[in-house]
């Protein structure tokens, strides 16, 4: 991260909260401050991390507390899962099904992070896409982004692929790279 961080770095490394807090008390924009380099925010850092810090919650809570957006580490953080950090993000308010791109459920789907993805359907994330159907196992589910004759529905988010592909029920591969289209 830009050396603006680093000062805060040297605490989260240490696991001291209160250094941190202090730190963020001379410098409240570090916690609103984007890096041009590596993590892009504090808070993504922290989440990524810090992850096995006695300190994860109090460091956390502090950049939450200083206006930090939480959307982007809420997804970071399930790719670590990180549970401890994902359930304070979203008890303030973090974008559940993400704000764009990928969700925080496919961020755990796709590194196996299993607590993390039941942490965020239970707390109500949705299966909107063929890709978390397909993820989580739900046949049910991923029937409904199907036509009766095999073709994908306008509701399988495969706009590109839809466009690209002449006939879709006879393509020879639809794999991962063609799931990361969104509509």
């Amino acid at each position: 991260m830009d050396k603006k961080f680093e000062e805060a770095i040297v605490a989260m490394k240490a696991s001291d909260a209160a250094r941190f807090r202090e730190i963020l008390r001379r410098d409240p924009k570090l916690a609103t401050s984007r890096s041009s380099k590596s993590h892009p925010t504090l808070l993504q850092c922290v989440v990524l991390d810090a992850i096995d810090s006695p300190a994860l919650r109090e460091m956390v809570a502090a950049l939450i507390d200083a206006g930090a957006e939480i959307d982007e580490p809420l997804v970071a953080s399930c790719s670590m899962d990180n549970v401890d950090a994902a359930e304070m993000l979203l008890d303030a308010g973090a974008a559940i099904d993400g704000t764009g791109g990928w969700s925080p459920l496919e961020e755990a789907l796709y590194w196996r992070n299993l607590r993390a993805a039941d942490l965020l359907l239970r707390r109500g994330a949705s299966l909107h896409n063929l890709r978390i159907a397909a993820g989580l196992g739900r046949v049910d589910v991923m029937e409904t982004f199907f036509n009766a004759d095999g073709s994908l529905s306008n509701r399988s988010n495969f706009a590109l692929l839809n466009l690209l592909t002449k006939n879709k029920v006879e393509s020879w591969w639809l794999g991962p790279d063609s799931m990361k289209v969104d509509s």
